[in-house]
Order: structure tokens, then sequence, then C-alpha cells
């Protein structure tokens, strides 16, 4: 498994929308989004080789709580980020020799910060740096590390980066205004996939939406950065419209079937 990130930049191509064409299966990779509402949150994702997962948090008096909702909040030390996905993914990063998965494949943690933004963010890059995570994460150091890419930031990624350490990343929105050293942090570009398109998951998207989506996968490419599109519609149909927008990421809440899905098709390309 592997994410070819300057290949997304180098060699993504535009996709036609002909039945005939070629896909490029290995151009795009999977994100478990919204991952802790999954049956087995962190582990399902993790122990299906997923590149990317998301937790969404709140700060709390003083720590931070996976939940997607406020009303959803359980104030319990089970479920704080820590306990549902930094232990574990210190386990598994301690037991693989300084690397998150056995073969050596790349993951990206994506923190999406509910409320509270800079407090929030702040607090984690605390705990990061206070409680022995720093290793694991400090790509700047090791290139196995971690990526912690951090969403739902865009005053602190246009305003507030020189703020946080260098190896914190964000998951930025079209049309931002970055300055150069600011690109380079940004390492996923994500949109709502209704701004482009009503597409249903079944039949063809039209030409005009697949236009529209490829418009804006091209801009984030051209800053050296990937794009990604939520509630996106997800099962087979959708990721294989996936690759033939020229996506890099299949947005879904069902990791294992999605990756399970990509691997197949890449051994039968």
């Amino acid at each position: 498994m592997k994410l070819l990130f300057a290949a997304f930049v180098a060699s993504s191509f535009i996709l036609t929308g002909c039945k005939s064409e070629k896909l490029n299966y290995d151009a795009i990779e999977v994100h478990s989004h919204n991952d802790y509402v999954q049956a087995n949150p962190f582990w399902g994702a993790f122990n299906a080789g997923t590149p990317s997962i998301e937790a969404d948090v709140y700060l709390v008096d003083g720590d931070l709580y996976v939940a997607h909702r406020k009303k959803e909040l359980i104030i319990d030390p089970e479920h704080t980020l820590r306990s549902m996905y930094l232990e574990p993914l210190k386990k598994e990063w301690d037991k693989n020799g300084g690397k998150p998965y056995a073969d050596g494949g790349p993951l990206w943690l994506m923190v999406d910060m509910k409320r509270d933004q800079h407090a929030s963010l702040s607090r984690l890059v605390e705990i990061i740096e206070t409680e022995g995570y720093l290793p694991m994460f400090d790509v700047t150091s090791n290139p196995s590390a971690v990526k912690l890419v951090v969403t739902n930031l865009p005053d602190i990624i246009e305003n507030h980066q020189d703020d946080f350490p260098e190896w914190v990343y964000y998951d930025g929105i079209p049309n931002m205004t970055l300055t150069e050293k600011g690109a380079t942090k940004v390492a996923m570009i994500s949109e709502k996939a209704s701004v482009y398109t009503s597409w249903s998951g079944e039949g063809e998207m039209s030409p005009e939406d697949q236009q529209a989506i490829k418009a804006a996968i091209e801009d984030a490419h051209k800053i050296g950065t990937t794009f990604r599109l939520w509630d996106f519609p997800d099962g087979p149909e959708a990721w294989e419209m996936s690759v033939k927008l020229g996506l890099d990421w299949i947005n879904t809440d069902k990791p294992a079937e999605a990756v399970a899905w990509l691997k197949a098709k890449r051994e039968n390309k």
C-alpha cells in the first residue's frame, strides 16, 4: 500500500468520462470519514490498512472528547482522542518499530476541531508533545511518522499557521488565500459534494458536474495538494466515479469495504 502523493500532482490526468477509458486506481486512496461512529473505531479502519482515518473532537475541561455533535458528547476517559486513537496507534507504532503499519504503509490521522479551534489545536499539540506521542507524529525527523492533518480551521490556515509546529498539517477549503509556505502545509483540500453536484450515486453524473469537480481537483493539484469530496455517495458505483473524476480520496464510512474494493481493482487492472 502506497500513497503516491507526488504522482497526484505530477501525473494526474483529466479523465474524459468515456466508458472505454483506462482508470488509474493507483492514484486514489481511502479516507475513513467519521471513523469514530464505526462499530469498531480505529481498529476496523486500521486493520484494513486504511491510509487516512478521521475523528471529530470537542475540547471539554482540558481534554479532547470524540463526537460529531455536542449532544453526542460522552464525558468519559474512554471517549477521549487519547483513548480511542492515540493510545491504540502508539501500541502499533511501538510494535512496528517506529512506523504505523508493519508493511511500511503510510497513515494520516485527521482531527476535526468542532469548536474552539485554536484552543483545541493548542491542547492537541500539548498532549502530543508532553505525553510521549511526539515521535509518532514528527514527520520532520521520521518520514514514516503519522501525518497529523487538522481540519475545520480556515482562519488558522490563513492567519495563524506559525502558532503551531512544523509537523501539523491542514485540511483546507477551495479558494483559500495561501502564502507559498502555507500551501506546503495544506495536505488536502476538501469540499462538500453538493457544491458541485446533486448526483445520487446511481447512473451517470452530468458532464457539467464532472467538469466542475475536475476543475476543483486541478486547482488543488496546482498548489501541490490533494482533493477530497465529503458527503459524497458511498458505495462501489460512487467509488468508481471517484476514480473516474480523478479524486485523490475515496471518502467513505465503509473503510474496510472500500480498501478491499480498491485492492481488487488494482490487482485486476
